[in-house]
């Protein structure tokens, strides 16, 4: 099973959307309501992205882990190879495991 790691977030069509807190004036001045909502993956900005090819993303939308030897220790924001931010997960020992999914089922 093979992944990409990078620290880029890939192009996505998000799905779950969440309203940062913002100055009252640019809240009133904003051209609408979606300009200011932010995908639920900005949360964990900090977290490197693994992006994982279609054969692997079935697995993690189905709710196993995955053995990614080569993979470092840590937490990473998941994607699907078409850019759908899936899930927190941890990787320990080159086992991957979610912490959190976001994808609709």
């Amino acid at each position: 099973m093979r992944a990409t790691i990078t620290s880029r977030k890939p192009a996505v069509k998000e799905e779950s959307f969440t309203l940062a807190a913002l100055p009252l004036e640019q809240v009133l001045q904003a051209e609408g309501p979606a300009s200011l909502l932010l995908g639920v993956d900005a949360y964990f900005a900090d977290r490197p992205v693994l992006i994982l090819k279609p054969p692997a993303e079935k697995k993690v939308r189905n709710g196993m882990s995955l053995f990614l030897p080569e993979t470092p220790d840590g937490e990473y924001r998941v994607y699907g190879a078409e850019g759908t931010f899936l899930a927190l997960s941890r990787m320990e020992r080159g086992r991957l495991t979610t912490i959190k999914s976001f994808f609709p089922v």
